[in-house]
C-alpha cells in the first residue's frame, strides 16, 4: 500500500497542486493554514483527498482566533496573516479545522496508525528531537503498529527515528508492503 503523508501546507495551494506522488491513501498530519493566502482550496482537497486527517496548531489557532504572539519570524508571519487566513477560509472553512482531531486512530490494511501533528504527549505543540530517549516514554502506551508524527525532523513516520520498536515496526513494513 502507497501511503501519502501530507502535512504543513500552511495555505500554500500552488505546493499542494504539485503534488503528483501515485498513492492508495492520503494521510493529512496539519497545518493546512497561516503564512499562505489560499487556505479554502487547500482545505477543500483535504476534504476530498485524505481518507483521515489531524489538526495542527495553526488549524486550531485560526478556527479558535488564537491571537498569536511574537514579534519575529514565524510568529510574527503566522499572526500578520491569521486575519486573511480566517476571511479566506471562511465560516465552513474554519468549522472543518475546528472539527478535526487533534489525535486519529487509523486502520490500513489491518494496520493500525496514530496520526498526530505534533507528539502524543502533546498533540499540537511539543517540538520533538530525533532521539530514542525523547519518544520512548511517549511511545510507550501508544496501541499501534505505525505512528504517524509530524514533528519528527518533519520528514517520516517514528520507525525511522531510531527504531525503538524495532520488531514491531518491521513486521508492520512487511505487511504494508505486501510481503
Amino acid at each position: 500500500m502507497r501511503i501519502l503523508l501530507v502535512a504543513d501546507i500552511h495555505g500554500n495551494w500552488p505546493a499542494l497542486q504539485a503534488l503528483s506522488e501515485p498513492h492508495d491513501v492520503c494521510l493529512f498530519l496539519g497545518d493546512l493554514v497561516d503564512y499562505c493566502v489560499e487556505p479554502r482550496p487547500c482545505i477543500e482537497w483535504v476534504r476530498e483527498n485524505c481518507r483521515y486527517a489531524v489538526r495542527g496548531n495553526h488549524d486550531h489557532g485560526a478556527a479558535q482566533n488564537v491571537t498569536v504572539a511574537g514579534l519575529n519570524g514565524f510568529h510574527y508571519l503566522a499572526g500578520a496573516t491569521r486575519p486573511l487566513t480566517r476571511e479566506r477560509a471562511g465560516s465552513d472553512g474554519l468549522r472543518f479545522l475546528a472539527d478535526l482531531s487533534v489525535t486519529r486512530m487509523a486502520n490500513l490494511d489491518d494496520l493500525q496508525f496514530l496520526l498526530v501533528h505534533a507528539t502524543p504527549f502533546d498533540p499540537l505543540d511539543e517540538h520533538a528531537p530525533a532521539q530514542v530517549e525523547f519518544w520512548l516514554p511517549r511511545l510507550q502506551h501508544v496501541e499501534a503498529d505505525l505512528d504517524l508524527l509530524d514533528r519528527i525532523g518533519r520528514q517520516r513516520h517514528s520507525n525511522r527515528v531510531a527504531d525503538a520498536r524495532p520488531q514491531q515496526h518491521a513486521e508492520a513494513d512487511r505487511r504494508l508492503d505486501g510481503a
